[in-house]
């Protein structure tokens, strides 16, 4: 899978696909490309989800289509909040709750909305808008959702990085405007100062738009 553009503003147009949205809230907008190797490994919903719940619990409170237009076009089974769809959906819907529950999390904001719109050529293109207050941030829980999705794909998902990178990044949003050094990091989070600098460096790379 692969995010091939990115966009941060405003889209009117998308208003009306959940009723949460309201005039002048900014997104994120990424379209995501699924590939048919994604939905090989991927493409148990079940299995996923609750991979995806022991890197992210609160994912289990999340609600899904609440309220929506579309809400009476997809289902729930198993006891799952997210709703499911189409093989290909599914990956795209499972990538908009991470980046919603990062979002969340690092922002401490009590409601995160969002929504995938799915294309009808070529299906395993989507759409996936979500509220988010800082680009920066948005960038950072799209290409990290993206990473955890890739790795859970492979076999190489490292929860303790993910909730150290989490918890970093939620240390440089409460006050974003300062220039942390490793030692601070490392003295806030717990581990070395060859760690912290490492986990700098990702937090950086995670917060810009990746280059194909």
């Amino acid at each position: 899978m692969e995010i091939s553009s990115v966009g941060y503003g405003s889209y009117p147009e998308i208003l009306l696909l959940n009723s949460k949205f309201k005039p002048g809230d900014r997104f994120l907008k990424i379209v995501l490309e699924v590939h048919k190797k994604d939905v090989k490994f991927l493409g148990d919903f079940k299995e996923t989800y609750r991979s995806l719940t022991r890197l992210f619990p609160s994912i289990k409170r999340h609600q899904c289509c609440h309220d929506s237009l579309y809400a009476e076009k997809v289902r729930t089974r198993g006891g799952i909040p997210i709703k499911e769809a189409d093989i290909y959906a599914n990956i795209a819907h499972l990538i908009e709750h991470i980046i919603i529950d990062l979002i969340a999390n690092i922002s401490g904001l009590s409601s995160v909305s969002g929504v995938t719109c799915g294309y009808v050529r070529p299906i395993s293109r989507h759409d996936i808008f979500v509220e988010c207050p800082r680009k920066e941030l948005a960038l950072f829980a799209a290409n990290l959702a993206l990473e955890v999705m890739e790795n859970l794909n492979n076999g190489t998902v490292q929860k303790n990085r993910v909730k150290k990178l989490t918890k970093l990044a939620k240390i440089i949003e409460n006050d974003y405007r300062k220039r942390f050094t490793a030692g601070e990091i490392a003295d806030r989070i717990g581990c070395s100062r060859d760690e912290a600098q490492h986990l700098l460096s990702n937090y950086r790379r995670l917060s810009k738009e990746r280059r194909k």
